[in-house]
Formats: C-alpha cells, sequence, structure tokens
C-alpha cells in the first residue's frame, strides 16, 4: 500500500473510533497531476475507504501551478466537483499570479512561514501578509498561517486579521501512534 493509502486507513479508522471531523491533507506533485485518472483513483481510494470526499485536503504548490496552468486548473475543478477540498500551499513563494486565482475553484490559501516568522519584528513580511489577507477576504478563501512559533506572530497575524494558523506554537507533530 502506498503512504496515501496508509493515510486513508489511519484515517477511516480514528473516525471510526470516535474522531469523525478527522481529515487528512495531501501534498500533489506535477506527476500526479499530469495523470488522467488522477482524480478517479483519489475519489475511488476514498470510498474504498468509506471516507466522505470533504475528509480530504488536496495541498498544491504555486510551483506545480506553474508547470501547466491549464492543466492545474481542469484537475482542481474535477477535484472540487468531487468535494474535495483545495489549498494552494506555500502561498507568496514562487511566481504567484493573481490570474490563476480567478480560474481555480481552491478552498484555503496558505501563508508561507517564511512570511510568518519573525512577523512581529520584520518591516518587510508584515505588508505581504496583509495583501495575502485581502486577497483571500476579496476570494472569499480560507486563509491559514504557516508556521507559527511565537505569541508575537500569533499576535501580529490576528492584528494583519488572520485567524487560522499552524505552527510548533501550537504543538510540535506527533506520530500516528502517540494518538491511538
Amino acid at each position: 500500500a502506498t503512504v496515501f493509502e496508509k493515510s486513508l486507513q489511519r484515517i477511516a479508522a480514528w473516525r471510526r473510533n470516535g474522531l469523525p471531523d478527522l481529515g487528512l491533507a495531501v501534498n500533489v506533485s506535477p506527476r500526479q497531476l499530469e495523470r488522467p485518472e488522477f482524480v478517479r483513483d483519489v475519489i475511488r481510494q476514498l470510498a474504498e475507504h468509506d471516507l466522505p470526499p470533504d475528509a480530504l485536503e488536496m495541498e498544491i504548490t504555486e510551483n506545480v501551478l506553474i508547470e501547466d496552468v491549464d492543466l492545474a486548473v481542469e484537475r482542481v475543478h474535477e477535484l472540487r466537483r468531487a468535494g474535495i477540498r483545495v489549498s494552494i500551499d506555500d502561498f507568496g513563494t514562487r511566481y504567484s499570479s493573481l490570474g490563476y486565482l480567478q480560474r481555480l475553484p481552491v478552498n484555503t490559501i496558505k501563508i508561507d512561514q517564511s512570511f510568518v516568522r519573525h512577523l512581529s519584528h520584520s518591516r518587510t513580511s508584515s505588508p505581504i501578509v496583509s495583501a495575502v489577507v485581502a486577497i483571500a477576504r476579496a476570494f472569499a478563501f480560507d486563509l491559514v498561517a504557516e508556521g507559527v512559533e511565537v505569541q508575537g506572530d500569533l499576535t501580529a497575524l490576528r492584528a494583519l486579521g488572520c485567524d487560522k494558523m499552524q505552527g510548533y506554537y501550537f504543538r510540535a507533530p506527533e506520530s500516528a501512534e502517540s494518538l491511538t
């Protein structure tokens, strides 16, 4: 079984054991998106594990979008039609094009940790984060700030209007075994 299949098995087991809202976020590579059967295979695997489509979030980095925007847009539409959540990961680190945001029915954009770390001490990161917050609001996307490690950054993000965050400030990653 692939790592993806093992992850779906684990999520399904946790959901059966009382964690119904638990979901899985998976990074998608350009090679995966190129496969015509990619979305069909994902849907099939969700069904095999009796998981609803919204239990899965596919994270696409901007470099995936750069390689073949038209194909990426097509695949994102297929994923969304199937009910699978889609996010743009590491937003702002590559060649960000606001044009693709108009074409992509994504749910979430994730602000890269390079803009979040030391936000409370950086004069250059704050305007970038502020602009991304405005973009997320304008497109009605959810927004997640990655890499929050200290209280100062948390406070700065909240002041800029970002209310969803992840990082070591909240909790260090844990192994799946420690959660069972």
